[in-house]
């Protein structure tokens, strides 16, 4: 992307390479004397330039390693997507079969889970499901296996549950015949009955470890009925902020028990009824929301989920549409992702991990994961990105403006090489895995901070870009008595006045008249 700047001469306006020469005024106080028309191609060049001047940093997807950077460059070209959508969703879902087995320590810092959040921000029609669907089909086969063997274990647990019952009424009757011939021992019939529910047969675990708009209770019996790892994803979004879960009633506590889960912490529950309270420690939980932007307006300005922390957990990608270049003409029909070597090494590891029997407490039900301690090297490497990030934080650094976030990127960091680790069977975390997660997690703070940054700078860019544009399709000039003339959001004269100051700034436009007041009156475009 090139950068407008200005420093041409005393004018201040800048020869801006590709849009034209930019011709400085000698005397902005006396009327134009020439009338020539813009070129139009010209014109339609710098329309962009200002369009571009945002722009986003690229997605380092070299950073993802072998396994989930080789499966994600495979799924984006396979399905014609951004490829950082398809990072966004190899790397939850590495997350969501990593944090049953793997916690990370950094130091004397203390110890934390491997889950992630993420939430992916794209249009309709720019492929979401599609590349979620890749990403997942591992995750997808291993539930369809469960599920297949939950309906087998489940009439086998049925027939178990009945002799049982049926060996526990006969105990009962007995000693209720022994208590009318006064041979009645309670110590006995106390233990007996004891010895019968350490034998009692346990219900098989709930198949599912995806859901898309759970709610409150629901979270409670899927880590209490089901296995304690969990996985929150969804690639229409829209369903879990309209859904149950998030109505005005539910909501603060749905989105307690999501941090809560993100945090490692012990859930909570405390009802009136026998049975319904309790606390359940060891559960993870990672998420992928994948929404369009209307939703992510609403979610992102929402005060209750900025409030309590909720966002700030989460990894956001904005995703730029590449719809109008997605041709057919170099694809290769007979070419079979499922036969691809990078895709298919990603679905095999992940397999792999998830056959893999999870640590769990028999007793508690709680994982009990590794735990992977970043030290030496590694750690080193850790504390400088964590203190680059942390000075970035100051009221003049770029990360200020999405603090709460950025608190978290150590953390983040640290969770991302973990699972790096992990997932390329490395023994430890080294310097390596540190450097690339690294990456990642900067890369979400800087376009995070640009975009929150420069959202007015936006709309100012995009208008003045309008006026350009329309300046364009007329005469090449614009006096104050035509901007009653200017595209809607550009008549007020306080804003067409500021849009033709920042395009005078950017030098695309130059003032040529004054009135008596001594304010500019009559503007003409400079680029030829």
């Amino acid at each position: 992307m090139k950068k407008i700047e200005a420093n041409c001469g005393s004018c201040g306006f800048a020869e801006n390479e590709g849009i034209g020469e930019v011709r400085c005024a000698e005397s902005v106080r006396k009327p134009a004397d020439n009338k020539a028309q813009p070129q139009p191609e010209s014109i339609q060049q710098t329309i962009e330039e200002i369009k571009a001047i945002r722009g986003t940093e690229i997605y380092p997807i070299e950073a993802l390693g072998e396994v989930l950077g080789g499966a994600a460059k495979v799924i984006a070209a396979h399905v014609q997507a951004p490829v950082v959508m398809a990072g966004q969703s190899v790397l939850s879902a590495a997350a969501l079969v990593t944090q049953g087995h793997a916690n990370v320590s950094r130091g004397n810092i203390g110890v934390c889970p491997t889950s992630l959040f993420f939430s992916t921000v794209a249009e309709s029609g720019d492929r979401k499901s599609s590349g979620d669907k890749l990403a997942l089909a591992p995750i997808r086969a291993f539930e369809e296996e469960r599920i297949n063997e939950f309906n087998t274990k489940k009439g086998e647990y049925e027939a178990e549950l009945t002799a049982w019952e049926v060996e526990r009424e006969s105990v009962l009757r007995m000693y209720k015949r022994k208590n009318k011939v006064a041979n009645y021992n309670k110590e006995m019939l106390e233990n007996d009955l004891r010895q019968l529910e350490k034998i009692k047969p346990k219900p098989p675990t709930f198949p599912n470890i995806v859901f898309a708009e759970p709610t409150p209770a629901a979270l409670w019996r899927h880590y209490q009925d089901g296995l304690p790892t969990a996985g929150l994803f969804s690639d229409e979004g829209i369903g879990f902020f309209s859904g149950h879960g998030m109505r005005d009633e539910s909501k603060g506590l749905m989105l307690g028990e999501l941090c809560k889960l993100w945090d490692g912490s012990p859930l909570t529950r405390t009802r009136g009824a026998m049975g319904e309270s309790g606390v359940m420690s060891g559960r993870r939980l990672s998420a992928h929301l994948m929404i369009q932007p209307v939703v992510a307006s609403k979610f992102l300005g929402d005060a209750l989920i900025n409030q309590q922390g909720f966002l700030p957990r989460f990894l956001i990608a904005y995703v730029e549409s590449i719809a109008g270049t997605r041709f057919l003409g170099d694809k290769t029909p007979a070419n079979d992702i499922n036969t691809n070597q990078a895709y298919t090494r990603y679905t095999q590891r992940l397999g792999e991990i998830l056959e893999t029997p999870l640590p769990i407490d028999e007793k508690t039900g709680a994982l009990k994961p590794t735990l992977y301690t970043i030290e030496g090297e590694a750690y080193n490497r850790w504390v400088s990105l964590h203190d680059e990030i942390e000075g970035l934080l100051a009221p003049e650094g770029k990360y200020h403006c999405v603090k709460a976030m950025a608190a978290k990127g150590g953390e983040m960091i640290a969770r991302i090489a973990t699972i790096f680790a992990f997932i390329e069977g490395a023994p430890k975390v080294e310097a390596e895995h540190i450097s690339r997660a690294g990456q990642i997690v900067q890369w979400h703070l800087e376009t995070m901070a640009a975009r929150h940054s420069n959202d007015e700078a936006d709309k100012q860019l995009h208008q003045a870009a309008s006026m350009l544009e329309w300046l364009a399709n007329q005469s090449g000039v614009i006096e104050s008595v035509d901007f009653k003339n200017l595209p809607s959001g550009l008549r007020s004269a306080g804003v067409a006045r500021a849009r033709l100051k920042l395009l005078e700034e950017l030098g695309y436009v130059e003032v040529v008249e004054y009135n008596t007041q001594d304010k500019p009156s009559v503007w003409k475009v400079c680029v030829e």
